[in-house]
C-alpha cells in the first residue's frame, strides 16, 4: 500500500467517523429537545386539567372526589405520553407519585374538604389543600427535574 492509498483510506475512515459522530450528536440533541417538550407538555396538561384547584384552590368543586376522579384519565394520559421519554428509574418514580395521588383522590371525603359553615364558599380546609398540593407538586416537580437530569 502506498502513502497515497493510505491517505485516501484514512480520509475515508475519518470522514465516515466524523459523519457518525455528527449524527450521534444530532440524535442526542433531538432526543433532549423531544424530552424537554414532553415534560413541558405534561406540566401544562396537568395545570390545565386541575385549573381552579391547583396551585391555588380558587374554584374548588363541592363534589371534589367525583371531579378529581373524572380528571384522572386526563392526567393518566399525560403521564403515559411522558413515560415514552423517561428511563425505567424515572418511570418507577413517577408511577409511585401517581399511585399516591390516585389513592388520595379515591379516599378523599368531601365532608373533610368542605367542612366550613354553609354560608362560606366551598374552599377546602387548609390541611386537605396542602395534601392535594403536595401530591400534584410531587408529580410536577418530578417532571421538571426530568429536564435537568439529562
Amino acid at each position: 500500500m502506498t502513502n497515497v492509498e493510505a491517505t485516501i483510506i484514512g480520509a475515508i475512515i475519518g470522514g465516515t467517523l466524523s459523519i457518525i459522530g455528527a449524527a450521534a450528536g444530532a440524535f442526542f440533541i433531538v432526543k433532549f429537545q423531544s424530552r424537554k417538550n414532553a415534560v413541558q407538555t405534561f406540566y401544562d396538561s396537568v395545570h390545565e386539567t386541575l385549573k381552579g384547584m391547583y396551585p391555588e384552590p380558587i374554584n374548588w368543586p363541592k363534589n371534589s372526589r367525583q371531579v378529581l376522579q373524572e380528571k384522572m384519565p386526563d392526567i393518566n394520559t399525560a403521564i403515559t405520553k411522558l413515560k415514552f421519554h423517561l428511563n425505567s428509574d424515572e418511570i418507577t418514580c413517577i408511577d409511585a407519585a401517581w399511585e399516591k395521588y390516585k389513592k388520595w383522590c379515591n379516599q378523599i371525603n368531601d365532608g373533610e374538604i368542605t367542612a366550613h359553615p354553609l354560608y362560606q364558599d366551598s374552599t377546602p380546609s387548609i390541611d386537605q389543600v396542602a395534601v392535594f398540593n403536595r401530591h400534584v407538586y410531587n408529580l410536577l416537580s418530578y417532571s421538571k427535574k426530568g429536564i435537568t437530569n439529562r
